[in-house]
């Protein structure tokens, strides 16, 4: 790929991995730059399940601003309404949709995300407000990733002792490989960019 990151290459590595194994790969142990919604998405259609830390903010990311003024009740706390398709903040109050955003994330991805706010007057009477949004005038809002389900649910999954254990064997099998590639062999960088070059 021309490019100096891992972005979008995902399905490419899967199924060129398959084709070279002769074999389904059922289980996939990367590190935290694999685990976004993309990657996410992508594995569950090729019915793949991504093994690694969950380290991007794409679900809940806000801008700096307002994630600082917000850190009082981050996103968790809030509660999705499968059945309305809405969010209820803490203190109970509906959050309905406002509009919907396409987003470029840190890694050059890109996505949509559903926005819902809390209206203004429960916001302003709300005895949590200093807290959770001391500066807005319109009330309190969060957004919503279009692959969010699977987001929740690979957390769950890397929180369970099986899936720790399956990710700390990946020290001792690839990562072995880079230290001895840097450590021993002195190749830290290349002078080319392309398989020949290297």
């Amino acid at each position: 790929f021309p490019q100096n990151n891992d972005c979008g290459t995902m399905r490419t590595m899967i199924e060129l991995a398959q084709r070279k194994l002769h074999i389904p790969l059922s289980t996939l142990v990367c590190d935290a730059n694999y685990i976004t919604t993309t990657s996410l998405a992508t594995c569950f259609e090729l019915n793949v399940t991504l093994c690694g830390p969950w380290a991007n903010s794409d679900s809940t990311s806000q801008s700096p601003r307002s994630t600082r003024s917000n850190s009082g009740i981050p996103k968790t706390a809030f509660t999705w309404d499968a059945e309305q398709h809405v969010y209820r903040c803490p203190e109970g109050h509906i959050m309905n949709p406002i509009g919907k955003e396409r987003r470029t994330y840190f890694n050059g991805e890109q996505g949509e995300r559903q926005r819902y706010r809390c209206s203004r007057v429960a916001c302003r009477q709300c005895p949590r407000r200093l807290q959770c949004t001391p500066n807005s005038k319109l009330g309190r809002a969060i957004s919503r990733n279009e692959h969010e389900e699977l987001i929740e649910l690979h957390r769950a999954r890397m929180a369970t002792e099986e899936f720790q254990t399956l990710y700390r064997r990946r020290k001792q099998t690839i990562e072995l490989t880079f230290a001895d590639l840097k450590q021993n062999r002195c190749w830290r960088t290349l002078a080319g960019r392309g398989l020949q070059r290297a």
